[in-house]
């Protein structure tokens, strides 16, 4: 009896081993009990792959967003294009208001120092405003160019600066020795 109840509980064990296996579908043998680990060139490709999407979708909204920020930028008013800073709370800044470009003197109050009106700065004030682009810029940081390009550009609108302000200075020159001039006519009339 004591054998017959260890046969049935070995018969139990077995086809329940049986029907384990069978639902598995999977013979136990050594070989195959081996567990297959990822590789790693799979996993490399996989981060490879996720990166490459990570950084399209950021390409794709930064050109969306130039798009919605250009659109939207042709409507603006005033725009400001840089400035310098002069002293503490002191600067002057170049805006354009329209088609039209200014220098103005910021401090406690607001000063139009000049207008543009040299085509040539113009110019090259609208070619710095399609170079100030944030695309560029990364571009530029990816192609280890950005040392270059800023000096440049920091270089461009120093020149252009200095340049309104000696065309300005020139101005007030002139003026006044319009004004010394007719002073001295006054002078010289008898009265």
């Amino acid at each position: 009896m004591v054998n017959e109840i260890l046969d049935n509980q070995e018969e139990i064990q077995l086809e329940e081993e049986n029907e384990v296996d069978e639902s598995e579908g999977v013979t136990e043998t050594d070989d195959q009990l081996a567990v297959e680990s990822p590789s790693f060139i799979g996993s490399f490709f996989k981060l490879i792959l996720a990166l490459v999407v990570v950084i399209g979708l950021i390409v794709l909204i930064s050109k969306f967003l130039r798009k919605k920020n250009g659109f939207l930028k042709k409507h603006q008013v005033i725009e400001n294009y840089g400035g310098i800073t002069v002293g503490s709370n002191k600067s002057i800044q170049t805006i354009k208001i329209g088609e039209r470009f200014y220098v103005i003197g910021v401090a406690d109050n607001i000063e139009l120092l000049m207008e543009i009106t040299d085509p040539n700065t113009i110019e090259q004030l609208l070619k710095q405003e399609e170079t100030n682009d944030s695309l560029d810029k990364l571009k530029a940081k990816l192609t280890k160019q950005p040392v270059e390009s800023t000096k440049n550009s920091n270089q461009n609108f120093s020149s252009l600066f200095n340049k309104e302000l000696n065309t300005m200075k020139e101005g007030r020159k002139k003026v006044y020795q319009k004004l010394k001039e007719s002073s001295r006519k006054n002078d010289d009339t008898p009265h």
